[in-house]
């Protein structure tokens, strides 16, 4: 079997197993946790790149081929999906930031000695905290699980370099 082959067959059960864990995530109801505890939608845009990115590597992993040229555009490919994986913990950080924000915003005008002041206050901070939580927890998988892939990507590109572009 043709050695790109058998990298793109890595890739498609790397990317079937996200899949199944995605499938079971969503049959327990995690999505929707996610859509009603990140009123932000950061963490939805994360996942989206992720998913885009993520197929994206699963193109270039079946096109890939023993050329220079082909090698070449994998290579950017790979600088792209580091920079995107960068981001993607960017993009949950910032998450974190507007979460901590919404948290903290309503200290202001609280009157401490109103119990239902009090209460709202508190569900609050909990709704701010856990649309941090969400973001960053979302945005340090999808980062790490895509780094993965190019990862691999990145090494099979070097072989093909060292081994089949030398000869």
């Amino acid at each position: 079997m043709n050695i790109t082959k058998k990298l793109f067959l890595f890739w498609f059960l790397l990317i079937s197993l996200i899949a199944v864990a995605s499938l079971c995530l969503y049959q327990l109801g995690i999505y929707h946790a996610i859509w009603e505890g990140d009123p932000t939608r950061i963490s939805y845009i994360i996942l989206s790149i992720f998913y885009f990115m993520s197929i994206w590597v699963g193109v270039k992993c079946y096109g890939l081929d023993h050329t220079q040229y082909s090698c070449n555009r994998a290579e950017r490919l790979c600088e792209w999906g580091w920079f995107v994986s960068a981001q993607l913990i960017a993009l949950g950080l910032l998450g974190t930031v507007i979460g901590l924000m919404f948290s903290f915003s309503g200290f202001e005008n609280i009157d401490v000695s109103n119990p239902l002041q009090m209460k709202m206050l508190i569900q609050q901070i909990a709704g701010g905290i856990s649309t941090a939580l969400i973001t960053t927890i979302t945005g340090i998988i999808c980062a790490l699980l895509l780094r993965i892939e190019y990862f691999i990507l990145e090494n099979e590109v070097r072989f093909i370099r060292n081994n089949h572009l030398n000869d």
